[in-house]
């Protein structure tokens, strides 16, 4: 299996095993995706809280990032 790096990893790819971050399942890595990932984050925090659509787009990737990627 060739290196990859988590900057080279595309999202439809972060439970990809050469993405994962190390002793993470790929389905702990799922479970997080399910957790944060949701509708009702989504309107909890673009409606309810008044977060921009790219305010959330960013937090939502920089967590994805940080939680499920190698060296992020």
């Amino acid at each position: 299996m060739r290196a990859v790096s988590a900057r080279s990893c595309k999202p439809a790819l972060v439970v990809a095993i050469v993405c994962v971050s190390d002793g993470l399942t790929r389905a702990r890595a799922l479970d997080i995706i399910r957790v944060v990932n949701t509708t009702e984050a989504y309107a909890d925090l673009t409606t309810r809280r008044r977060w921009t659509v790219a305010e959330w787009k960013a937090w939502l990737a920089d967590l994805l990032r940080v939680q499920l990627l190698r060296n992020p």
